[in-house]
């Protein structure tokens, strides 16, 4: 009698079926790798566009105020005038006007968005404040012009509310006093600001006034004074909020944080910040529902009352937060919050005793 050989059809298909359990657990092992990692990597970039994101933003604030830190209210406050000539590093800008204050922060509307615009000089002379007596249209004739030269970039004030934004064309007046600011450089006053006396504030050859903004969940910084332009800092920010911190007893300590801008800006020593930034990876909802993110990310700070503030959410594609569960509901992703105190050091330096 002759035995048959191989394998029966019984224990292929044994074998078979052993061999799919096999496949579907390596792919079922693959799967839950790929989407950790998937998380991982996504809350990864997040957690780096907030930290980048900050940290740009805080070393921009901190020099906020720079030439003009010690300007006493209401000079410090002032709107600045100014027309921006066509040049080699400029664009070409009609009048416009902005705040002298180190930082101002433009409130969004029911919960959208802040955004903080920022000035200050860089000039590696002194700081302090150089008054004068007499002016033209074209020229101010100084105590001293020492520090002064050909391309600073000054603000000049009235000693009140009316300033503007002139650029030093000549420095070699016989007096040894007259700066000329002939208007042809980048920047030249705006309409209506012609000063018999007053103050001026040396900003040095490139001062700086950047707004900081959330757009389309990206941080973009626009420069307000040259080339007027924005640029992307940190994508996957949503959202922005700030508060200014006010001396409002003059010990030189913060003991008040508000929103609105102050009444004297000569008493704001600080800033406070909360970025948040979202997850590019989709976490669907479990049974119950389940969501990865329940509840609203808080801000980095408390109220007054030591209650946490949280952020107002809408949906990814920028709607109301009114249909939970669906695809774009805010709640299917993660989320990281950075933010602290940045204590603007010139306001600080130019008020102390």
């Amino acid at each position: 009698m002759r035995f048959g050989r191989g394998f029966t059809l019984t224990e292929v298909l044994v074998g078979v079926a052993i061999g799919l359990i096999g496949i579907i657990a390596m792919f079922h092992v693959l799967s839950t790798w790929d989407k950790t990692k998937r998380t991982t990597a996504a809350g990864s970039d997040a957690q780096i566009a907030g930290a980048v994101g900050f940290f740009r933003l805080e070393r921009d604030v901190k020099q906020g105020g720079m030439g003009f830190g010690m300007a006493k209210s209401p000079v410090m406050g002032c709107n600045v005038s100014t027309v921006v000539n066509e040049t080699a590093t400029t664009t070409a800008r009609a009048a416009f006007t902005f705040p002298l204050v180190p930082v101002r922060i433009i409130q969004g509307a029911s919960g959208a968005p802040d955004g903080l615009q920022v000035f200050y000089g860089n000039s590696a002379f002194f700081t302090a404040e150089q008054p004068f007596k007499a002016s033209t249209s074209t020229s101010k004739k100084t105590e001293s012009r020492n520090g002064f030269k050909v391309g600073d970039v000054i603000v000049v004030s009235d000693g009140a509310s009316n300033c503007a934004l002139i650029e030093v064309s000549s420095d070699t007046n016989a007096d040894l006093l007259t700066i000329d600011h002939n208007g042809l450089l980048r920047f030249k006053p705006g309409p209506g600001a012609a000063f018999s006396s007053g103050l001026l504030f040396n900003m040095g050859q490139g001062p700086q006034l950047n707004t900081w903004q959330v757009s389309n969940g990206t941080l973009v910084l626009t420069d307000g004074l040259y080339r007027n332009t924005t640029i992307s800092v940190a994508d996957g920010v949503i959202d922005l909020q700030a508060q200014y911190g006010i001396d409002s007893d003059g010990d030189y300590k913060v003991d008040t944080w508000q929103d609105a801008d102050p009444a004297d800006w000569t008493r704001l020593l600080a800033v406070r910040v909360s970025i948040l930034t979202r997850s590019q990876q989709y976490e669907p909802s479990r049974a119950g529902p389940v969501y990865v993110t329940a509840t609203a990310p808080v801000l980095s700070w408390l109220d007054s009352s030591n209650a946490a503030i949280p952020f107002t959410m809408k949906n990814v594609d920028g709607t109301a937060d009114d249909n939970p569960d669906n695809d774009n509901d805010w709640r299917n992703y993660r989320y990281r919050v950075y933010g602290g105190v940045i204590s603007l050091r010139n306001m600080v330096w130019g008020i102390s005793p």
